[in-house]
């Protein structure tokens, strides 16, 4: 798996799933295998786009080495770590979407993700 941190645009053509992933519980693992599935059933790659840190501001429930590790395992290409900023956090969904996610192939959220400010 390509870490990637957050000044990179994600590559083209990926399947993404998006979310802070403060631990990998089932509801979690479930999107990311999706992906991950998608990626292999349509010739492409899958990515994981999260954030260094939870925007809650809470605790993650495992840290991030581990959360690395299950991802891995789970067979996700790609890690795209994002800085989550002031700046970060007032974008537009907009922004967001035209800035890191335009030229993605398919995109998975769980119920609570939110584009953007």
């Amino acid at each position: 798996m390509e870490i990637i941190n957050g000044i990179n645009v994600i590559p083209d053509g990926v399947a993404v799933a998006l979310g802070t992933f403060d631990g990998i519980h089932i509801g979690h693992k479930k999107l990311i295998e999706n992906v991950v599935n998608y990626a292999k059933n349509n010739g492409c790659k899958s990515c994981v786009y999260t954030f260094d840190m939870i925007p809650s501001g809470a605790m993650r429930i495992v840290n991030n080495s581990c959360r690395n590790e299950i991802l891995e395992k789970i067979g996700v290409d790609y890690l795209y770590v994002q800085h989550f900023d002031p700046k970060f956090k007032n974008m537009t969904a907009e922004d967001f979407m035209s800035r890191f996610l335009l030229n993605a192939k398919y995109i998975s959220v769980g119920f609570n993700f939110r584009f953007g400010s």
